[in-house]
């Protein structure tokens, strides 16, 4: 009898980081409170969970929590080629608006006894691209959450620049300080696992004391948090504490007002840590520039320089002129390429589109992948679940869940 091994049943891997997983062999790839996983063990793991969830490709929708099952299917899916939506875990009504708008083919998730993997069809009903990899939730400015489209190339790539600029060494050890399902977050496990580092996986917050005895016990190296997270440092103290492996901290997820970059800052000098300010977008798979440490102090109000392989340049707009009104109605756009109609302002202001930052970078990134060709194909009306058709073509854009706000996050 004729028998073909599991691995080339699977379409081919494309994501360097998960594919090489078991390269960096005994070296500890995850911390938890329950004890130590090694790269060997996790590239098992996913090896298995890939193999249960089949080799055609499907959307496979993964609940996205700190927890070891959850990063496993993420890892698996991505192992085996299918594209993942990666979603919240915290709420279950919203859950189930996503999976009926996106109408994923597999689910996997919490139940009862453990981490389980649900069948809903044999087969995709969806056109997946052949480049989609990843789908993640943004919500931006507007605060009404869209699906952001990436593709395999994003993710290694971003995670190979996050790692250039942070210099990860294969001994530093992240702590998952934000959640998986966040961009930022997720691009702490990304970059991470990218350079044989390990996670300290906890869904612990940062103003939980179990949370600090887990991050000095693990000899935690790395601590990422949006600005809300220094709030929860200032009222934990934590520039009181002796965290004798600290070697930098990361800040994104919002501006940081610029006299607590300086207080942090001069903290890290003082302590011996570094403190990294950053910006990105989603769109751009997370990271989009960095500001040295060493400018932090001097230049608390800007976003530094392009990660590594990108740049930035300023794009012509137009200037128009707005008159004030007591409403405020809904930019409009049908393309990337499109000026949207603003509201109403006394003043004079220099629109953006919402594809205009990230499709500034030269970088292997979609943005919200608008192309020439398609530049007139709206991306609220077509994609995985915006319509009940049984061919959709999951190709790397922005996608708005229903009834959301016509403006893309920035």
């Amino acid at each position: 009898m004729l028998v073909t091994s599991a691995s080339a049943l699977f379409p081919a891997v494309e994501v360097p980081f998960v594919r090489d997983l078991a390269t960096h062999g005994e070296r500890t790839a995850i911390v938890t409170r329950d004890g130590e996983i090694s790269y060997t063990d996790l590239a098992a793991r996913v090896a298995r969970t890939a193999e249960q969830l089949g080799v055609g490709r499907r959307l496979v929708l993964v609940v996205g929590a700190n927890t070891v099952d959850s990063l496993v299917a993420y890892l698996a899916a991505m192992h085996a080629g299918h594209p993942v939506l990666l979603v919240p875990d915290d709420r279950a009504s919203a859950l189930a608006g996503l999976i009926e708008a996106y109408d994923p083919d597999v689910l996997v998730g919490a139940a009862d006894e453990g981490w389980q993997v649900e069948h809903r069809r044999a087969a995709s009903v969806h056109d997946l691209h052949p480049d989609l990899a990843l789908l993640l939730s943004t919500s931006g400015s507007t605060g009404s959450p869209k699906l952001v489209r990436l593709s395999h190339t994003n993710l290694q790539a971003n995670a190979e620049a996050i790692g250039e600029y942070l210099e990860i060494r294969d001994t530093d050890r992240a702590a998952t300080s934000l959640p998986l399902h966040y961009c930022y977050g997720l691009s702490v496990v990304n970059s991470h696992l990218a350079r044989g580092a390990a996670l300290v996986l906890t869904d612990l917050s940062v103003a939980d004391t179990c949370f600090w005895e887990l991050f000095r016990d693990a000899r935690a190296t790395t601590l990422a948090g949006v600005p809300y997270t220094f709030d929860l440092l200032d009222r934990v103290n934590f520039a009181a504490m002796d965290l004798p492996h600290l070697r930098y901290v990361t800040q994104a997820g919002g501006r940081l007002a610029p006299d607590r970059v300086r207080r942090y800052a001069e903290l890290g000098r003082s302590a011996g840590w570094d403190l990294f300010v950053m910006y990105g977008q989603t769109e751009a798979t997370a990271r989009m520039a960095y500001l040295p440490p060493d400018l932090a102090f001097d230049h608390p109000t800007a976003i530094g320089v392009p990660v590594p392989g990108g740049d930035f340049r300023l794009a012509p707009v137009a200037t128009i002129r707005i008159r004030r009104s007591a409403s405020w109605s809904t930019p409009a756009r049908t393309s990337c390429s499109d000026t949207p109609t603003l509201p109403p302002i006394w003043r004079w202001v220099a629109p953006l589109t919402s594809c205009t930052p990230a499709t500034w970078l030269g970088i292997p990134q979609l943005a919200c992948g608008r192309s020439s060709a398609d530049a007139a194909d709206s991306p609220r009306s077509s994609g995985c679940g915006s319509t009940r058709s049984k061919s959709r073509r999951c190709c790397p854009r922005t996608m708005s869940l229903p009834a959301a706000s016509a403006v893309t996050a920035s």
